[in-house]
């Protein structure tokens, strides 16, 4: 059977067919477009602003591609308003097999981090003082192991780096750096973080302070923290950090090692735990410069509540194996436990041990405790022992709620001071040695009105003190010794300890001191128990000793003030100043008050130290002094100082810190001493010393012996140190000096003004006065010390002189000297520059109407003016130097003597611009002369103008001869090696000549009319009665005093052979007292008395 065949649809043409397919295509393609465009617009449009409100924003995307997986350039994100920018983005999936989280993880990778804090956070941080640039993290990586519970995820960084810097831009950048660092967070069991660190640089440093930066860095660090129902244990692990910073021990390496933190953030108190196997640390080289002050309400220390608070700290266990810090304390455990509670047991009570050694670097044994006795009481413990036996041992026990002990008490067993201090790095301290312990013990006193407390703050307290001490107790003083001074006979030490005997003091006590402490009402008050305490200080080697009898000490305020009243007395047999002066059996005494208070910045009133001394005597015996090589002996006898009262005030309140000693008002000092000296009589003191060397006896030396007395008064006295300056001296002053030269008494002389001294400059100002208080001198001194410069200065001072004040009885009473000034005046000024040994300056000499007389001679109205400059090259008038004389007697008188003249050394110029002298009846007179030296002048034309020879034999007083004429004529003076000499000087008569006779009856007219006609005297006749009408004298005189002269006479005698001309000639070579004894001739002794007595040459 033939089944039916389906019928077929007519075939569609291939043309029509192409033509259907060609829209699905199209619809297809926009659809998909379509989707595209949603899947992007629709996350674009909607999630922004879900991100918003989680407070994310997105603020650009840039370089978007899908080459490789999907990788953006830059993503700029803020959350919470912190910005995160990151570069080279790139998000994979990783197999890794071997993985002990996951097969298989997404990762998000960016190469570069930036994150900049919120604006809330920097404002946070510049209020500390701190401010941070972006922070770095470089290869960072974060790992989604899972996107199904339990969650695991995982990030990395390969280094995370920030800038920070002093919010004030005072100081350089601070970077912190760590590398390799992984974070893990997991969800199951519970959340759960845990973090790993390989290595980090860190430096920390105190904000906007001016202070050293202090790096270090550490090495494999761990910590873990997770969130459980009901805990958060925190752990931190780190294996090794070191401090880098330097430190006071050179080269000392700091470390710490394995370092343990446990806690239950939950609980932090209860659960902390420090521990580490070492940590070696030592003092910072730069500690931060700062200064905490304290709050006004701050009330000093509660102890109690110190020791108490060790059962609050937030550890529950602290422990060091091995703890040291530099050569303080070394190789040490360190144990701090806090109060626990144990199931089925009662509580644990707190302690603190430090056990090991100390003070290296032979370190003592140190056991160190506090352990907590009840709720109420803890004991304080520390034994110390070193290894020369020394040792330290101090107990206390403390109520918690008093901030001071109930009892104390220490006892030091230390042989030698030294030991310990130095080992504090305290070193040239002054030392003990001590035979006994030092004991201290201190009890508070009970009751209830002595020890109250008002909201936890201390309002009184009360304590008895008791320190035992040995009875001597040596003392090197070490670098507070004086220097070291010269002796007159050797030390008993032997030559390997040292030369100072000052150094070594012994202190004598009575062995117990006894003190009341009590505190009422913000004052602390701490007085002696007994009535007086007396403490001797003593030096065998110089016999020096000290003695303080302390009447009262009183110490009162809360920064520590104190008062003490004490009788001062002290002796030693010799002192040395310097290697000149040597100063025998001197004594000291005085009486004492003083009062102290330490600096505090509530109460400025309180920084004011006041040491009060009254009574002060200071006497010595003897004083030598042998510095001088001129001086054969210079002694001083019966020293005394005596000062009412001296005043010394320490202002620390003051920024200057300054210290001023000062006399109060009213007081007086006043210094008195007897001297001695001898002086060598030589014209070259060196030579006088090498002579004296020489000599077997020094009685066989010349010498010149004075004494006397000198006394000092002080007034206004004034010293001022601020800090860290120059201290300054001022004070008025009195001096009175009284000598004798041979028995012989001096005019006696005294000194006021003032003084103003500093270490580089010194000014000295007053005026020098006579025994009458005759202002003689009126001067100012100002001395440059440190450029070696001094300035002196004489101001103009007039000395007025009359018959009642003159030179000789008002002066200078006393003075052994042949002149006196009973007119006039005379006044001086100088301006004296002395610059290292070198004189500069200049001076003025002026007299007015001066009379008075010198060795015998008269003078008087006699006006002067002197103005002269000097160099250390020499000395030259400022102006000519003009003298005028009214009268002068030198055997002969001088009237109106007037001369004007200069002169300079330094260029060897001298030069008389004029002299002139009215001499009997005429005068003599020489102008412009000039010569290059004083000794050395070749020619002073001298003009002789009419000399009356009548005058000249008035003056001689020769009553047998008249001689009458005039004379002019000339004398070339001149001068050779400093002696006068006279070539061809020429006198002669005026016309018409004169006479030349011997009166009649006169002893020379007797001898001649008594002699015989033979006699040589009948020639004489011719001068009974003769006239010349001329005379010529030729003078010459040379440097050996030889003296020719040559007179010739043209005349006659009327009665003598019918007046027939008659020429005398009258020749002289002798020195002029061979010319005198030819004038005694004709019988005229009186003539050569007066020549010889003129020229000296009378014997």
């Amino acid at each position: 059977m033939n089944e039916p065949k389906p019928i077929q649809p007519p075939a569609t043409p291939p043309s029509l067919r192409d033509q259907n397919v060609k829209p699905r295509k199209k619809r297809y393609i926009r659809y998909a477009m379509l989707l595209f465009f949603c899947v992007l617009l629709i996350p674009a449009i909607f999630i922004p602003p879900w991100l918003a409100t989680k407070g994310i924003e997105i603020k650009a995307i840039s370089g978007i591609s899908f080459h490789q997986g999907l990788v953006i350039k830059e993503v700029s994100v803020s959350i919470s308003q912190t910005a995160l920018t990151f570069h080279n983005i790139t998000l994979g999936h990783y197999v890794d097999a071997e993985s002990a989280i996951s097969p298989s993880s997404w990762r998000l990778f960016a190469e570069n981090t930036e994150i900049k804090l919120t604006p809330l956070v920097e404002s946070f941080l510049n209020k500390q003082g701190i401010r941070l640039q972006h922070i770095h993290l470089t290869n960072t990586a974060l790992n989604f192991t899972d996107w199904s519970a339990p969650y695991i995820f995982s990030a990395h960084a390969k280094k995370i780096a920030v800038s920070a810097f002093h919010s004030d831009d005072k100081q350089v950048q601070v970077k912190q750096v760590i590398n390799n660092v992984d974070l893990v967070l997991a969800t199951k069991p519970v959340f759960t973080i845990t973090g790993f660190i390989k290595q980090g640089d860190l430096t920390l440093f105190l904000p906007n302070l001016l202070s050293s930066h202090y790096p270090l860095n550490f090495s494999k660090a761990n910590f873990s923290i997770a969130w459980q129902p009901d805990a958060t244990p925190l752990s931190v692990y780190i294996e090794q950090l070191n401090p880098q910073w330097k430190t006071v021990n050179n080269g000392f390496k700091q470390q710490l090692t394995n370092i343990s933190l446990q806690m239950d953030i939950e609980q932090p108190t209860k659960s902390i735990e420090l521990l580490a196997d070492k940590a070696v640390l030592d003092q910072p080289v730069s500690l931060p410069a700062f200064i905490e002050k304290p709050d006004t309400e701050h009330q000093g220390l509660h102890l109690g509540q110190i020791i108490a608070n060790l059962a609050q700290l937030p550890f529950q266990k602290l422990k060091l194996k091995e703890f040291s810090y530099g050569e303080l304390i070394i190789d040490s455990t360190l144990v701090l436990e806090t109060p626990s509670q144990q199931q089925g047991k009662s509580t644990k009570l707190a302690k603190l041990t430090l056990e090991g050694k100390a003070l290296g670097p032979n370190p003592y044994d140190i056991n160190f405790h506090i352990k907590h006795l009840n709720a109420q009481e803890a004991r304080f413990t520390v034994v110390m022992s070193g290894p020369k036996g020394n040792a330290l041992d101090c107990q206390a026990l403390v109520r918690f709620h008093q901030p001071l002990p109930k009892t104390l008490t220490c006892k030091a067993n230390f042989r030698n001071t030294r030991e310990l201090t130095d080992r504090l790095k305290l070193y040239g301290l002054p030392s003990a040695l001590l035979t006994e312990p030092i004991i201290i013990t201190a009890h508070q006193i009970e009751g209830p009105e002595k020890n109250q407390l008002v909201d936890n703050k201390l309002i009184s307290a009360s304590y008895q003190l008791a320190i035992q001490l040995p009875s001597t107790i040596s003392i090197d003083l070490n670098q507070y010794a004086p220097p070291a001074q010269p002796q007159t006979k050797p030390l008993r030490k032997s030559k390997q300890q040292k030369q100072n005997a000052i150094s070594d003091l012994e202190i004598e006590t009575d062995g117990q001191l006894n003190l009341t402490a009590r505190y009422q009402n913000k004052q602390l008050q701490l007085t002696l128990t007994d009535t007086n305490e007396k403490l001797s200080l003593k030096n065998k080697e110089t016999n020096t000793q000290l003695s303080f009898l302390i009447n009262q000490l009183m110490c009162t305020e809360q920064s520590l003030r104190c008062h003490i009243t004490a009788d001062i007395n002290g002796s030693t047999e010799q002192l040395y100043p310097s290697t000149t002066i040597q100063i025998d059996q001197v004594s000291f005494s005085s009486t004492i008050a003083l009062q102290w208070s330490a600096k505090t910045s509530t109460n400025t009133a309180l920084a004011e130290n006041t040491l009060l001394l009254e009574n002060i005597k200071i006497n010595a015996a003897n004083l030598l002094f042998s510095g001088h090589p001129a001086l054969h002996t210079g002694q001083a006898t019966d020293l005394n100082l005596a000062i009412d009262a001296l005043k010394l005030q320490q202002h620390s309140s003051q920024p200057s810190g300054q210290y001023i000693l000062n006399q109060p008002q009213d007081s007086l000092a006043h210094f008195s001493a007897d001297f001695y000296a001898e002086k060598i009589i030589s014209d070259n003191p060196q030579t006088s010393l090498s002579g004296k060397k020489s000599l077997k006896s020094k009685s066989q030396l010349p010498v010149q012996k004075y004494n006397g007395k000198l006394e000092l008064d002080l007034n206004k006295f004034t010293l001022v140190k601020p800090l860290g300056t120059n201290l300054r001296i001022k004070s008025d002053y009195l001096t009175t000096l009284r000598i004798k030269q041979n028995n012989q008494h001096l005019p006696s002389f005294s000194s006021q003004g003032n003084i103003d001294l500093t270490p580089v400059n010194a000014i000295l100002t007053g005026q020098l006065t006579n025994s009458n208080i005759a202002r003689l001198l009126q001067f100012t001194i100002e001395s440059d010390l440190k450029q070696q410069k001094t300035q002196i200065k004489l101001h103009r001072n007039a000395i007025h002189f009359s018959s009642k004040q003159s030179l000789k009885k008002y002066y200078l009473p006393h003075l052994p000297i042949n002149y006196d000034v009973y007119k006039g005046s005379i006044s001086l000024k100088a301006n004296i520059m002395l610059d290292n040994g070198n004189l500069s300056g200049d001076f003025a000499l002026f007299t007015e109407r001066l009379s008075g007389y010198f060795e015998g001679f008269q003078f008087a109205d006699v006006n002067l003016s002197v103005t002269s400059l000097f160099t250390p090259q020499g000395i030259k008038s400022r102006y000519p130097i003009s003298i005028h004389v009214g009268l002068l007697h030198l055997g002969t008188l001088f009237e109106n003597i007037t001369a004007a003249f200069e002169f300079d050394t330094q260029h060897n110029r001298y030069q008389l611009n004029r002299a002139f002298a009215q001499v009997f009846g005429g005068n003599i007179s020489a102008q412009h002369v000039s010569s290059r030296s004083l000794t050395d002048i070749e020619n002073i034309p001298v003009v002789v103008h009419g000399i009356v020879l009548k005058q000249i034999m008035e003056n001689i007083g020769h009553e047998g001869v008249e001689l009458t004429g005039i004379l002019d004529g000339s004398l070339p003076l001149a001068i050779q090696g400093g002696l006068p000499v006279i070539h061809n000087g020429q006198l002669r008569s005026r016309y018409p000549g004169g006479v030349l006779r011997y009166l009649e009856g006169s002893a020379i007219d007797q001898n001649v009319e008594a002699a015989g006609e033979n006699s040589i005297l009948v020639v004489s006749k011719i001068l009974k009665n003769y006239n010349y009408d001329s005379l010529a004298v030729d003078i010459d005189y040379s440097k050996e005093g030889k003296l020719k002269a040559s007179s010739r006479f043209k005349g006659h005698n009327p009665e003598f052979q019918k007046g027939r001309p008659v020429y005398l000639n009258l020749s002289i070579e002798d020195d002029i007292p061979a010319l005198i004894k030819t004038m005694n001739a004709i019988n005229s002794p009186k003539l050569e008395g007066l020549f010889l007595k003129q020229l000296g040459l009378d014997e």
